[in-house]
């Protein structure tokens, strides 16, 4: 089954880092739980996100 523009269009948003109230706005959900069903992740998208684990957290406290 080929995506809709519209499941195009949440992905998009996702996939760039916009916030889900973001997108359920832009998309016109009424209910926030309608909107993860239309942003679909690309396997990139997927890999970018298991690489933030990698990354070094700060201190933000300034305790060394």
């Amino acid at each position: 089954m080929a995506a809709s523009r519209f499941t195009t269009f949440c992905s998009h948003l996702s996939m760039q880092g916009a916030p889900v109230v973001a997108i359920q706005v832009l998309a016109g959900h009424t209910d926030l739980s309608t909107t993860p069903r239309y942003m679909h992740l690309s396997p990139a998208a997927l890999e970018c996100a298991i690489e933030l684990l990698e990354r070094e957290i700060p201190d933000l406290a300034g305790e060394k």
